[in-house]
């Protein structure tokens, strides 16, 4: 648990500037929280030990912390004040799989083969944004403000959940089980509309926006080689960062025009297009 600092009777009257030396003075117990934070190294919806030290930590410094919150089981929401305005400070703390990184080293040298860490930094938001909203509960103390302080640690971006105007899809394709070795023409590949799902959302990647970004992930590819699979072959897109809601649904009406445009098209056994072969469902 990283030990805080707390603010002196020499602090200044300057809000702002009380604020920013109340975070020069905890830059040792921000830092360990991200060091903390890295070594735990723990992906999304599984962060339990990074969850309970940070709860740990903003219990100590006088917030009420509440883990588990929106049906999320890592989540982190805390709160201290009363009144308005409200201040919510949002920030992430998961991290990638097969991120696993030895710190400083530039080239690629995983701690551990094959195990999640961090790629984008978040154990150093985390530490941030709890030295922030000390510094802001510190101020606020003494100043005797009004207001309100919320916390939120939890999932990142990736997840649909950290950012505005992110908007995310999931398209389930069926068909019908065949075995390859023997009756392949009465199979319908569930497994053929996802790679087809993943050629048009490509294409659509084409002609983004620069403040337009768009992933998917085949989560579902088939079970084995020789069976034409009926169902489980998911594609989850992402398309994130908008800057508006509008744009966020135009990109999302795009991707879901990639889904319909391969719904009712199949080979069938003479290598023809036919209709009615895999639904796409969001």
């Amino acid at each position: 648990m990283a030990s805080v600092v707390p603010s002196t009777a020499e602090s200044p009257r300057d809000p702002k500037k009380l604020a920013f030396e109340v975070v020069e003075r905890n830059a040792e117990a921000i830092a360990t929280v991200g060091d903390v934070l890295y070594y735990f190294g723990e992906p999304g919806m599984q962060e339990y030990e990074s969850s309970k030290y940070l709860k740990a930590t903003l219990e100590q410094i006088g917030f009420k912390v509440k883990v588990g919150g929106a049906a999320l089981p890592t989540n982190v929401w805390a709160t201290w004040g009363s009144g308005k305005p409200v201040i919510a400070i949002a920030t992430e703390m998961d991290a990638l799989s097969e991120g696993s990184q030895t710190p400083g080293s530039i080239p690629r040298k995983p701690l551990v083969e094959g195990a999640p860490g961090r790629m984008k930094g978040h154990n150093v938001m985390a530490g941030m944004v709890v030295g922030a909203a000390h510094a802001v509960k510190k101020t606020m103390e003494q100043f005797k403000l009004p207001g309100i302080t919320h916390i939120q640690d939890g999932l990142s971006t990736g997840y649909g959940l950290g950012n505005y105007a992110l908007i995310g899809a999931k398209f389930t394709f069926k068909g019908r089980t065949a075995h390859g070795g023997v009756n392949p023409w009465d199979g319908k590949d569930a497994v053929d509309a996802v790679v087809l799902m993943d050629i048009g959302f490509d294409k659509l990647r084409e002609h983004l926006r620069p403040t337009y970004r768009g992933h998917r992930a085949i989560t579902n590819g088939g079970v084995q080689p020789n069976i034409i699979s009926r169902r489980g072959s998911d594609l989850v897109v992402h398309p994130r960062r908008h800057r508006t809601v509008g744009q966020g649904k135009f990109r999302q009406a795009g991707q879901h025009r990639a889904g319909r445009g391969i719904d009712d098209r199949h080979h069938d056994g003479n290598g023809a297009l036919r209709r009615g072969v895999a639904f796409a469902r969001q």
